[in-house]
């Protein structure tokens, strides 16, 4: 039986990498996190998806390849984000853990 999917969408807009003047415009990517494989009923279920979002965070905000203090700080501004919107994505993926098959998405507006 095929269960229907259901997309937790969190926005995020952050400055990762250099930080560049604000007339540029800036690139918007996305990350999808599936977790119809996941029974979120299941605390270590829960765990796996914990551990996919924060996998997505830290792959979304990478580091920058010539550091500066601009791009630590821009670095660290992406990682709260990102994270704040991993959390509502999450949030709104065990509210109704009885439709509990789809993804989180959310997305980086980077320089």
């Amino acid at each position: 039986m095929m269960k229907p999917a259901i997309a937790a969408l969190a926005a995020l807009t952050a400055c990762a990498g250099v930080v560049v003047p604000q007339a540029q415009a800036r690139e918007k990517q996305t990350t999808v996190i599936q977790y119809n494989d996941l029974d979120l009923n299941r605390p270590s279920q829960v765990a796996e998806l914990d551990r996919r979002l924060d996998e997505a965070v830290t792959t979304l905000c990478s580091r920058a390849e010539n550091p500066t203090m601009d791009a630590f700080h821009a670095r660290q501004r992406c990682l709260n984000q990102a994270r704040t919107s991993a959390e509502e994505g999450r949030a709104l993926a065990l509210a109704d853990t009885s439709q509990r098959q789809g993804s989180v998405n959310f997305e980086d507006t980077s320089s």
